[in-house]
């Protein structure tokens, strides 16, 4: 049900005291105002479609007042609402408007929309009143709740003073606070007391009352709760009934997971009732979405959904976290049309003249071509921006495809692409740069031993370089002089560039010469190395060269590109025998260089099988010599990569189909200055 309106400021303090011996006997410094909801009498009208004035509150709630269905509250009375009603007052005077009162103004669980929600809005007199009572069963003991109401002022002449008691089933008070509504503050107010259940305590009564009674203390109440201090579980409920044969898709979300462990695993209850212990709930899912399809009533009743840690499924309880208790409704939708349409959060939906911006089923009556009535059905459903959180590493040297950047250095980096829905979708990458590294190594063997380097067991004395992958995936150099003992004379020939050095037992030699050292092995012997180490300088040469019918020269494994019709002149620094700078003056005469038809990227493929598009094309791509093409999801994550060879990429990797969705291309041509960059999508039928 939907709630009593109640106009309230805090003007006294709030008074907790203990009887029996049980409770606690002090005031609670914590406050969970905006915890899990344990339980909550909003008085329902939940739904557009709901009338204007509620039904009147069960005998299960103990209320004392009387109920006014005549569209007015009345002496001691209350009236269930969706809309504050001015009083008027019958009697030996006509009817008018009692100019007190304050009016045109709605409930607290949907603020600033008059057409859904009930509260109760109350005319208090003198005598003590019960305005709401409930048993509450179920509860865990060492809990800390949170006891809780809404008020407002009804009229601006007189305060109404409110209770909120907490006892157990016995009628022992656990805890008491005493309340004054302001007049004046004509606003709706959270009104409430913290409270510890007890050891050996699962039940409590919980009271909205008034002791002392006030004439013309009229006010109204609503959303009358119980919280538990964990955070809770946001559900995009339906706003109002759910036609028959539509979809609806039911959504999950913590935006606070406590002391939760992630990925939170969601579980789904169902209920024929509201009601807010353990009885009656059904398990009827689990994950994050509840997908409705095909509404029909077998969809009506009553639904909740508890989180818990990764890898634990939810049972019912009243100790963790989960949402309030929400309706869902099934109606008949005797309509012409029925429309469903969907908009991104923060935009707007024209719909007949009305601006709509929630999600909802919304009907408008229109004339035909004929002049006769249509009606017309609008499923309108608002779509969460996407956001995403990525980590990537990659080796020095590399680089990351993130969106249109390439990315080399470490950092955060946000971008918003579009997804297959057309909405925003938020990625955050953090990105690492790892670096590879070189180890130099100086090792001494006897001799008939071996050193392991790698997979290779070496025996012979001399300088070993190789290159290994390190654990973070980059190169890692190590670079090894081995001198084998035991051996009466050891001879070497070695070759360093000029600037280099090379490392002879502790010496760091840097001239050409032949040098000697005696070694000792650790079982005594000795052992004669003689190097003949030779300083390489750089070389010098001219090359005379004709290249045709072609737009890429190659020499040594250097490339020249962007070249030009007649004779160029080059200077180039290439790698002689002995890996040292070579500089060679090259003189190159071009003829007909070839021309390239340009390259166009297919905007879509749908890889159905049918032999259309069923791979992505690159027009005119192997007509090029020398190219690299790079696929990559939304993420900036690689999916493929073809090196001078494009057969056309068929949507999956690693041997699974890819989803429906943009992608990115990233295509460099050899000889080439220009790269081809942008995204196509893949669409599945």
């Amino acid at each position: 049900m939907k709630g009593i309106l109640l106009c309230v400021m805090l003007v006294l303090s709030i008074i907790g005291y203990a009887q029996g011996g049980t409770g606690a006997d002090s005031y609670e410094d914590f406050d969970c105002s905006s915890g899990t909801i344990l339980f909550r009498e909003s008085f329902g009208g939940d739904f557009v479609s709901n009338p204007e004035i509620g039904p009147a509150l069960p005998a299960s709630s103990s209320i004392t007042l009387k109920n006014s269905r005549g569209g007015m509250p009345g002496y001691n009375g209350y009236l269930i609402t969706k809309k504050a009603v001015v009083r008027r007052q019958n009697g030996s005077y006509p009817p008018h408007v009692y100019a007190g009162w304050y009016a045109d103004f709605g409930d607290h669980t949907y603020p600033d929309d008059m057409t859904r929600g009930y509260f109760m809005q109350v005319d208090l007199e003198s005598t003590a009143q019960t305005f709401y009572k409930v048993r509450v069963d179920g509860l865990c003991e060492n809990t800390n709740l949170y006891f809780s109401f809404y008020g407002r002022p009804a009229n601006y002449r007189v305060d109404a003073p409110i209770d909120l008691s907490i006892m157990d089933v016995d009628g022992n008070v656990l805890k008491k606070g005493l309340f004054t509504i302001d007049c004046n503050k004509n606003e709706w107010q959270q009104f409430g007391i913290p409270f510890t259940v007890p050891l050996g305590t699962t039940s409590i009564v919980y009271s909205v009352y008034s002791s002392a009674g006030s004439n013309g203390g009229d006010f109204c109440l609503d959303d009358i709760e119980i919280r538990l201090c964990t955070p809770p579980v946001e559900v995009n409920s339906p706003e109002d009934s759910l036609c028959m044969g539509s979809n609806y898709t039911l959504e999950a979300k913590m935006n606070d997971v406590g002391s939760l462990i992630e990925p939170i695993t969601y579980t789904w209850y169902k209920n024929d009732t509201k009601n807010y212990n353990n009885e009656g709930w059904i398990k009827v899912g689990t994950g994050e979405k509840l997908p409705l399809k095909n509404i029909t009533h077998k969809e009506d009743g009553y639904y909740k959904v508890i989180a818990t840690s990764v890898g634990v499924e939810g049972e019912y309880s009243m100790c963790g976290s989960f949402s309030d208790i929400f309706p869902v409704m099934a109606k008949e939708c005797k309509s012409d049309t029925v429309v469903y349409d969907t908009i991104c959060y923060g935009a707007t939906y024209t719909f007949e003249g009305d601006v709509l911006d929630k999600s909802g089923a919304y009907e408008k009556i229109l004339k035909n071509v004929e002049g006769n009535d249509s009606t017309v059905i609008l499923q309108l459903t608002v779509l969460d921006p996407i956001h995403t959180d990525v980590q990537e590493t990659i080796c020095n040297g590399t680089s990351y495809m993130f969106g249109y950047k390439q990315l080399t250095q470490p950092g955060i980096y946000t971008e918003t692409f579009p997804s297959v829905s057309g909405c925003d979708s938020v990625v955050t990458l953090e990105l690492t740069v790892t670096d590879g590294y070189t180890v130099e190594l100086e090792e001494v063997i006897e001799r008939g031993e071996f050193y392991q380097l790698g997979d290779e067991l070496l025996t012979r004395s001399g300088v070993y370089e190789r290159r290994f992958t390190s654990v973070g995936g980059c190169d890692s150099v190590v670079k090894l002089t081995l001198t084998v003992l035991g051996d009466a004379q050891t001879n070497l020939q070695e070759t360093i560039c000029e600037g280099e050095y090379y490392q002879f037992g502790q010496e760091k030699l840097t001239k050409s010469g032949v040098y000697t050292k005696t070694f000792t092995g650790v079982s005594g012997g000795d052992s004669t190395v003689t190097l003949e180490l030779t300083v390489a300088y750089p070389s010098e040469m001219i090359l005379k060269d004709t290249l045709k019918n072609g737009n890429v020269y190659q020499l040594n494994g250097f490339n020249l590109y962007n070249l030009t019709n007649g004779e160029s002149k080059y200077m180039l620094r290439l790698e002689n025998q002995y890996g040292c700078d070579s500089v060679v003056t090259l003189y190159l005469y071009v003829d007909n260089i070839r021309e390239y038809l340009p390259i166009i990227p297919a905007e879509y493929m749908s890889p159905d099988g049918n032999g259309i598009r069923d791979t992505w094309e690159v027009e005119n791509l192997n007509t090029y010599p020398q190219f690299i093409v790079r696929i990559y999801n939304r993420f900036g994550k690689l999916l493929a990569e073809y090196l001078n060879d494009y057969p056309g990429w068929d949507a999956t990797y690693m041997g699974h189909p890819v989803p429906s969705e943009d992608y990115w291309y990233e295509i460099s041509i050899e000889g080439s200055d220009k790269e081809y960059v942008g995204h196509f999508t893949v669409l599945r039928r």
